[in-house]
């Protein structure tokens, strides 16, 4: 693979070590989303709107650990 080509896989493509709180944060919210999608599917998608609340809480979470990594 050419530099530029590593260059830009790596802009997109980052890799992150995440702590043991957080991973376990990120595994909750995504079996909470999965739990509200099977509520979404019998209910007729009334639900829908909380699968994009814990989407953004789940950006938010990220940059507070990006935030917190950055300090130390």
């Amino acid at each position: 693979m050419s530099n530029k080509l590593k260059y830009v896989m790596g802009l997109f493509f980052e890799k992150r070590e995440s702590t043991k709180p957080f991973i376990l944060i990120r595994y909750l919210m995504i079996i909470a989303m999965g739990l509200i999608l099977i509520l979404c599917i019998i209910n007729d998608f009334n639900f829908i709107k909380n699968i994009y609340l814990l989407l953004g809480i789940g950006s938010i979470i990220d940059g507070f650990e990006s935030f917190f990594k950055k300090g130390k």
